[in-house]
């Protein structure tokens, strides 16, 4: 029994020592059902996030990858909307999807290091009836920095 006892607490100390990852590969960035999902599956290292007015969001990381949900809004009827956004990073890429409450993903910006939207840009997205979500995806993303406002 002692010996039991003495391997689960020397597994536990290697788990506790070995940390936790988050895993997030291309096919997984490129997965609109993996977006979908209603959970975030996200880990971003000194990150800072601030909203302001319910439509006005800020983000910004050192390191992201995984998915992220910064805005969630329900809506009594669909329609056309903007959405404005500044969008850059150092490495690595990310984008802003829309995911109606269909469940279904549109992306809104895509940035790169070699397509950052530095000044603020206007995208025309359509809201469904019901809740709507933005979400930040990012593979392997470094010096992360995105503001938008929903209009």
């Amino acid at each position: 029994m002692k010996k039991i006892l003495v391997l689960i607490a020397t597994a536990l100390l290697c788990l506790s020592l070995a940390g936790c990852t988050v895993e997030f590969t291309e096919s997984q960035y490129n997965s609109n059902s993996f977006i979908a999902q209603k959970g975030d599956n996200g880990l971003s290292k000194m990150s800072v996030m601030s909203t302001k007015n319910q439509n006005e969001v800020s983000f910004s990381a050192a390191e992201f990858k995984g998915t992220k949900t910064l805005w969630t809004m329900d809506y009594t009827q669909g329609g056309e909307t903007a959405v404005d956004v500044t969008f850059t990073l150092e490495s690595g890429k990310a984008k802003l999807v829309l995911i109606g409450s269909d469940g279904n993903v549109k992306t809104i910006a895509e940035c790169t290091p070699d397509s950052e939207i530095e000044r603020s840009t206007d995208f025309i997205v359509t809201m469904t009836k019901g809740k709507n979500r933005i979400k930040l995806v990012g593979l392997d993303v470094e010096d992360l920095k995105v503001e938008f406002t929903v209009r």
